[in-house]
């Protein structure tokens, strides 16, 4: 009989760690688990749809229920439903109800997923105030793990399982290139329009990099808190830049169209868009966090340390600009590094081994 699993996340959108929750949950062998999957932040769930066919139930609580009765709906669906593991991903109501799930009469194993590694988001918060009630932590990185053991957390609680994406969808050969319209050197920035993902930055690249590599034009695809301002800044860019709204089919077509994949995040765990990306086959400029260090290594990126100017984004990208070669010596190295470790299969397999695990312990 297949255990029923309670996955809580704050919302299922369109790309990044929404787009990994899609995957894992459709990676999931229904002959072992069945997933009940439960958001809890008001939003579009634009990739509501995405999961409902890998999932035995699915409820968006803020758009059924008034915030002060979540927490009994949670309990009453454990109870019910006879939930054997609680997985958080990402959520702090989640993270909240800990002590209310531990206190249940036939109280469930619980994994807490993390994503981040800085000093003062929700890994230290999970940390610092609910470890005791955490049976085990699935940490996207190495770095994301080693930020918890520096907060106390346990070795043994500690498990290092990688976000990842699905080789067939992310397939160069099998996808038709989105239309990017006329230049020379297209450069593909996806991401969020907000603080953490430096879009501002982004902007003075592509400044810059339209007088380096005449004809070059950045792409951003994304939506945020941001996006005024990094409009009006790129306002005089002539064509240099280019946003795009959020693309809810996908992403695959428009890495296929692209040269090269730019970030300029201020803080990553392992961010999924960079593993989209390689296994696109498509070279990747990024900043050198510890997560993207991980992700690429030496051979499949260009890396640039944090706090360097644009002029260092630039510097590496008109170095792929001015070499095709090297850009698809890149990139065939990219997706053989993320089919090896890197996959949504890696990442289900990974994690129903660790529910095997806190099962058979209950």
């Amino acid at each position: 009989m297949a255990e029923t699993i309670l996955y809580l996340c704050p919302w299922v959108d369109v790309g990044g760690t929404d787009r990994s929750t899609v995957d894992h949950l459709a990676a999931l062998d229904r002959s072992r688990y069945e997933a009940i999957c439960v958001t809890t932040v008001p939003s579009p769930n634009r990739a509501l749809s995405r999961v409902l066919p890998a999932v035995a139930e699915l409820w968006p609580l803020a758009e059924l229920l008034p915030g002060r009765q979540h927490s009994a709906c949670v309990a009453d669906l454990i109870r019910s439903r006879r939930v054997g593991l609680v997985h958080i991903s990402n959520s702090r109501l989640g993270l909240d109800l800990l002590p209310e799930i531990a206190s249940l009469p036939h109280p469930p194993a619980r994994v807490v997923q993390v994503h981040e590694a800085r000093e003062d988001g929700l890994t230290r918060y999970a940390a610092t105030r609910y470890d005791s009630l955490v049976d085990a932590y699935s940490a996207v990185s190495h770095e994301t793990s080693e930020l918890l053991g520096r907060m106390g957390v346990s070795p043994t609680k500690r498990h290092v399982i990688h976000i990842g994406v699905d080789m067939d969808e992310f397939a160069p050969d099998r996808t038709a290139p989105t239309d990017l319209g006329d230049g020379s050197f297209h450069v593909l920035w996806p991401g969020r329009l907000a603080e953490q993902k430096d879009p501002l930055l982004m902007v003075r690249i592509a400044d810059r990099l339209r007088a380096r590599v005449p004809g070059a034009v950045v792409h951003a695809v994304g939506e945020g808190p941001l996006e005024r301002q990094a409009r009006e800044l790129g306002a005089g860019l002539d064509g240099g830049l280019r946003f795009h709204p959020v693309q809810p089919q996908g992403m695959s077509s428009w890495y296929r169209a692209a040269d090269a994949v730019l970030l300029t995040s201020r803080y990553e765990g392992i961010p999924l868009v960079a593993c989209e990306a390689l296994a696109m086959g498509r070279s990747l400029v990024a900043p050198a966090l510890p997560g993207l260090r991980e992700l690429t290594g030496d051979e499949c990126g260009r890396l640039v340390e944090p706090g360097e100017p644009a002029e260092a984004y630039v510097e590496r990208l008109a170095e792929l600009a001015a070499d095709p070669a090297l850009r698809d010596r890149l990139g065939r190295e990219g997706r053989r590094r993320v089919a090896e470790r890197f996959t949504s299969r890696h990442c289900a397999d990974a994690h129903m081994a660790l529910y095997d695990r806190l099962l058979a312990r209950r």
